[in-house]
């Protein structure tokens, strides 16, 4: 399965939809990660507010990898947000 992530909102809504597909509550996967309930929900519900260690960590956990594409369609500098 490829998902394609064009902001921080869709991240967020594609960790939390991965998670509960993989049975996890939020204070269960904030354990296997070391971190508090609320600030998975917080993730989940804004992802722009996070460390790249720990978003890297959720996706390990969740067995997400993240590939960096070049993509074509865009100039470079150009802000896709």
């Amino acid at each position: 399965m490829k998902l394609l992530i064009i902001n921080a909102q869709s991240l967020g809504s594609t960790i939390r939809d991965v998670r509960i597909q993989k049975g996890l509550t939020q204070a269960e996967l904030g354990l296997k990660v070391q971190m508090h309930q609320k600030d998975i929900s917080i993730f989940e519900n804004n992802a722009g507010n996070i460390k790249l260690s720990r978003m890297i960590s959720i996706c390990a956990m969740l067995g997400l990898k993240i590939i960096i594409e070049d993509d074509a369609g865009t100039k470079a500098g150009e802000d896709m947000w």
